[in-house]
């Protein structure tokens, strides 16, 4: 009984109307969350932010994915009940992230009975929720690297239903968006909006609002949805995860009245750059528990970053851990590398200026010898630097040093001697380089001026001539490109014209259209081309005639299939295709008859494997072939 009440449930059947329409129903199966990490989490929007799971949210969330991701959940629901899904995105890098899924519902083994209470026997009813999804972020004004603007997406959505022998199909739209919002005080937190089911008449169409906050350098983030049926109530939703060690989190989540998938939620996932597993736990009381099991999978370059993009905010992450666990040196160490890279990112500069002014409020604290053995650390470190000839690295821990202590007499000398070494490296290295470019020595040249810049990044003259070496050798490479495409376009062609003259017309064939990729604006290759093609098609068709003439009819399929892949729309191609198509299923069919025969002597002199084998033979040509069949059955296959 209780898999036909849940039956009814999922389909939005009131509980005496088992078999009434599927069409007039609030399938009450879309409510039902299909990720396991959103499961967790009380079912709110922001759980999905930037996996391919959103598009069943609010598809203005499929903004935040930047790799192609491939996902799956198995929920072993109440009673018998399964949920399937399978879901795809595929981000671009101008036109946002289409994405599409599949929802699956199947209820097992339900009592039916008919409007006066008759019994039907066991049924069986299923519900598929297909989608297509778009979403795209822009935007506006200024904002800090890496920041999402507006993002708005878009999900149609085909949704099919059966019980029993009764079906429906429906056609639903949803519209999202999300602004994280762009204020200091605020930074961290999102909000959302989305219509949903919006198209056949009898959905239940929703107002899904909601907002998400991650804080505490990333560890935690909190969740907030309100769902409301246009005309009816409200279903509230929080939802709360914790990150633990990188790799794992840990999740929680109440939602309020939603149908029968409602209250505690819970559950755990764990995540690397490829994979994500998210498993949640719902317990239903009487009606029993329910455990969900998502596999997210993330595959295909980065559309949003660079890697040296991606180097760059996980370093800041990075420097923020250490500040956050109270260790400043290594936090600014970090940092000044960042800076020296880009020096343009607010998040990272905002972070220098906190760790200097704690830094001062540390020296005129308690905690003044703390701050102080960590700093006589990291000088150490600059000295071995220094003794090994690392000057960079040197340079850039003394220069650490100093930050958190300006009055370091000996690392401002350390600093001192070793910008007195680079200005004679500096000038050392510009100098070759000029050489080399009056010698037209541009590779050399290049690799000295970019040694400059490497010591100083704000050396203009190093620059300005780094910038004539790469125009100078671009031009090279342009000029060498294209004289090599000419080599290669005379020799190709020349071949082409020898193998058309000698009546190798496969052969001239290709290399008239190697040509044309070259250079497609050449009409006498054109020309040649078209001719080279109805002669291979004349010597095709010809060769599958004569074979179909002499009744070789795989040879002549082979020869009339491959003149049609030069010309598809042949009449005379195409029936004497399939002539030789029905000539040799015919003969297929008299040789798998012939081995019947065989088999069966086999089988009467007593040899039971022999005849087993021919069969198998007889069944492989002709799978039509009953008697064979029969006979397999016979002997136990």
């Amino acid at each position: 009984m209780k898999r036909a009440i849940l039956a009814l449930w999922l389909g939005g059947l009131p509980p005496g109307s088992l078999l009434a329409d599927p069409g007039s129903n609030s399938d009450n199966f879309l409510k039902v969350d299909p990720g396991g990490k959103s499961a967790a989490m009380g079912g709110t929007q922001f759980s999905a932010l930037g996996d391919a799971f959103a598009q069943f949210y609010n598809p203005a969330l499929l903004s935040g994915i930047a790799q192609k991701e491939a996902g799956f959940t198995h929920n072993e629901f109440i009673t018998d009940v399964r949920q399937e899904v399978a879901v795809l995105a595929v981000p671009t890098e101008r036109l946002g992230v289409f994405a599409g899924g599949v929802n699956l519902f199947t209820v097992d083994k339900i009592a039916g009975f008919t409007a006066q209470d008759a019994p039907l026997g066991d049924l069986s009813s299923r519900y598929v929720t297909l989608n297509a999804g778009w979403g795209r972020g822009w935007e506006f004004g200024s904002r800090e690297y890496g920041q999402r603007g507006l993002s708005a997406g878009a999900n149609l959505k085909v949704i099919s239903r059966k019980l029993h022998d009764h079906s429906s199909l429906d056609y639903a739209a949803d519209l999202g968006v999300s602004y994280p919002l762009p204020w200091k005080f605020a930074e961290g937190a999102e909000v959302g909006a989305v219509l949903s089911n919006f198209g056949t008449s009898g959905l239940p169409r929703v107002l899904r609002a909601g907002a998400g906050y991650t804080f505490w350098a990333d560890r935690f983030t909190a969740t907030l949805d309100d769902v409301v049926e246009l005309g009816g109530a409200s279903s509230p939703g929080l939802g709360l995860q914790y990150r633990l060690k990188k790799v794992v989190f840990l999740r929680a989540g109440y939602r309020g009245d939603k149908a029968l998938d409602k209250n505690l939620t819970m559950g755990v996932g764990f995540e690397n750059p490829i994979f994500r597993v998210d498993y949640a736990y719902i317990p239903f009381g009487g009606l029993g528990d329910t455990h969900r099991l998502s596999v997210l999978y993330r595959f295909g370059r980065n559309v949003e970053s660079s890697a040296a993009d991606e180097q760059l905010r996980e370093k800041i992450k990075q420097a923020k851990d250490l500040y956050d666990r109270g260790l400043l040196v290594d936090s600014y160490l970090l940092a000044v590398q960042v800076q020296r890279v880009a020096p343009w990112l607010d998040e990272n500069n905002a972070l220098l200026k906190r760790i200097q002014k704690d830094a001062r409020g540390l020296e005129a604290g308690d905690e003044k010898q703390k701050l102080q053995n960590q700093v006589t650390a990291l000088f150490s470190r600059a000295e071995k630097f220094f003794e090994e000839g690392n000057l960079i690295n040197a340079r850039l821990e003394f220069q650490a040093v100093l930050g958190l202590d300006p009055d370091h007499r000996v690392a401002q000398g350390y600093v001192n001697q070793i910008e007195a070494q680079f200005r004679q490296f500096v000038e050392s290295f510009y100098r070759a380089g000029m050489v080399a470019f009056a010698e037209e020595n541009y590779p050399k040249a290049r690799e000295e001026f970019e040694k400059v810049l490497a010591i100083q990044p704000t050396h203009k003259e190093a620059k300005a001539q780094l910038e004539k070496c790469n125009q100078v050798l671009e031009k090279r490479e342009k000029i060498e490109r294209e004289a090599a495409r000419e080599d290669l376009l005379t020799r190709t062609n020349r071949e082409a014209l020898d193998a058309f003259g000698k009546d190798r017309f496969e052969e001239s064939l290709v290399l008239f259209e190697k040509v044309l990729e070259l250079d497609p604006g050449q009409s006498e290759a054109v020309r040649y081309r078209d001719l080279s093609r109805e002669m291979v098609y004349k010597n095709r068709f010809e060769t599958g005639r004569d074979l179909v003439g002499k009744g070789e009819w795989g040879p002549a399929a082979e020869a009339l299939k491959k003149a049609l892949e030069i010309d598809p729309e042949s009449d005379e191609a195409r029936k004497l295709l399939a002539e030789s198509e029905r000539q040799i299923s015919l003969q297929k069919r008299i040789t798998s008859q012939n081995l019947y025969r065989q088999g069966l002597a086999s089988f009467l002199s007593g040899d039971v494997e022999k005849a087993r084998t021919i069969w198998k033979q007889s069944l492989e040509l002709d799978p039509d072939n009953e008697e064979t069949r029969r006979a397999l059955k016979r002997v136990g296959e």
